[in-house]
């Protein structure tokens, strides 16, 4: 049963390292095992004729911030419990603070995200998507998820924007939206897409943990990937239905991908397209030929956002997704992403490839609904 306690009254409780001390001692006492106890507290506040503690020191407890949970016998009254007793008797828990949830009265009747955009002035709808998901939205008393519910004027809708607990946190993996088909997620760089042979640490491996430990009963599949070098936004299946369906039609679902590169030297070009074939050879160098040498057809579209005496920042847009292909188009441009090692001339101004890619916009593959994503530039690209 459940009791609030008055507004300041003083209540005893045990910590629960505390309990279970005891409960070990009454056990190994009642078995007739040997027992030693410390007599080096005993006489002081809070401890039993052995010198251990039984509780910790008075509490105030208020009305609207707590509540009592009492586990009582039958026949045991609130005057009867003795600091002894408390320790099996009481139990303290956080009730739902009210200011959690901020409630709204809908005037005009419109979609559900719509009105979380308007409710929340200066959200992003990236941002509104990821409340929903994860449950941050009750409609009328009842938890929702629907991103196109239709509301109606006199409905109540409560809105968290406190994150969820089983967050996932991890300073290589950041998760940007998550619903039952797939999780969309933005990596730094010094970590793959997916394990290799020499490497087990992964996006896909803190994926796999992060549901294990949130009971989720699935595992990433991987659709596309970014090199290790590379950050910037990922998208995972969780089912097998949705990673078909990206995977298979990919070129169709998919509808932009743009990414951020610092390169070496000033472009001299505003915009223009980059075509050619790519193909690797024997030590998985990818190399380019602007003719057919059995190698695959790929495009990368250019533009040049901001220029400085000695780099460019340029937008890059991708119509095709072939390995390696940005840096060997930007070598072939001769104006290497800063930061390669591999097809670079040694120009690292900023200690890390100068690669981002930064918007992501695809078809739902199950709602076929729009989704659009895009994270900020790294500060350190900025010239």
């Amino acid at each position: 049963m459940c009791a609030t306690a008055p507004a300041n009254e003083e209540v005893f409780y045990l910590r629960r390292n505390e309990r279970k001390a005891e409960l070990n001692f009454r056990k190994r006492k009642k078995r007739g095992e040997p027992v030693k106890r410390g007599r080096k507290n005993e006489g002081k506040e809070g401890t039993n004729s052995h010198g251990r503690g039984i509780y910790c020191q008075k509490v105030v407890i208020l009305q609207s911030d707590y509540v009592v949970r009492m586990n009582t016998r039958p026949g045991l009254t609130r005057r009867e419990l003795t600091p002894t007793l408390i320790f099996y008797s009481f139990t303290l828990m956080r009730t739902p603070t009210a200011n959690r949830f901020t409630t709204f009265t809908v005037k005009t009747a419109m979609p559900l995200l719509d009105y979380i955009e308007q409710a929340l002035d200066g959200i992003s709808r990236t941002r509104a998507k990821a409340i929903l998901s994860g449950g941050g939205v009750r409609v009328n008393r009842k938890n929702i998820r629907q991103f196109n519910l239709m509301l109606e004027p006199g409905d109540r809708v409560e809105i968290s924007k406190r994150k969820p607990k089983g967050e996932l946190r991890s300073k290589f993996v950041k998760i940007v939206y998550e619903d039952a088909h797939l999780v969309v997620v933005e990596k730094s760089i010094g970590i793959l897409s997916m394990a290799s042979a020499h490497h087990q640490f992964s996006v896909k491996k803190v994926l796999d943990d992060y549901f294990h430990q949130t009971h989720q009963k699935c595992t990433a599949h991987v659709v596309h990937r970014l090199d290790r070098d590379t950050s910037g936004l990922l998208v995972y299946a969780k089912t097998i239905e949705a990673e078909q369906i990206l995977e298979h039609n990919w070129r169709d679902i998919v509808t932009d991908r743009r990414y951020m590169a610092l390169v070496s030297g000033v472009m001299e070009q505003d915009q223009g397209t980059v075509q050619s074939w790519l193909k690797d050879n024997k030590a998985y160098f990818t190399y380019s030929s602007p003719v057919d040498n059995g190698g695959k057809f790929a495009v990368t579209h250019f533009r040049v956002m901001r220029r400085s005496e000695t780099h460019s920042l340029v937008e890059l847009k991708l119509e095709t997704g072939r390995k390696n292909q940005i840096r060997v188009h930007m070598q072939d441009l001769g104006h290497p992403v800063c930061g390669d090692i591999k097809y670079g001339n040694g120009d690292d101004p900023i200690g890390r490839l100068a690669l981002h890619a930064y918007r992501l916009n695809f078809y739902h593959p199950i709602t076929r609904e729009l989704m659009q994503f895009e994270t900020d530039v790294p500060r350190k690209f900025r010239i």
